[in-house]
């Protein structure tokens, strides 16, 4: 399951331009148990702490298939490395994914 979810408030001390999209959902925090972020420099972080693709792989494979997790992506980030996070997930067949987002007003 991949869901698109707008954030209530920031949970992150990483900066990253989240692309609109015009549906969201709402998303609590404690729904946010494993937050991955990708930076518009294509760097990724795991719960605000830098990691290199190796880390991050050893990270995930320590999780249950249920865990939840929420991609915090910069609208700037090159779709290859969007496509190698998520290559990790499917590996370890993390299914139970959100991708933060901001509500298009239309604007």
């Amino acid at each position: 399951m991949i869901a698109y979810g707008e954030a209530v408030f920031d949970i992150t001390k990483i900066q990253v331009n989240v692309p609109k999209a015009s549906t969201t959902q709402t998303v609590k925090a404690d729904d946010l148990a494993k937050l991955v972020t990708i930076t518009a420099e294509n760097q990724f972080f795991f719960n605000d702490q830098p990691v290199d693709t190796e880390q991050l792989k050893n990270e995930i494979g320590t999780w249950a298939k249920d865990q939840k997790v929420t991609l915090k992506v910069d609208g700037a980030v090159r779709f290859d490395k969007f496509v190698e996070l998520t290559d990790l997930l499917a590996a370890s067949e993390i299914k139970n994914v959100a991708i933060m987002t901001r509500k298009d007003n239309g604007k």
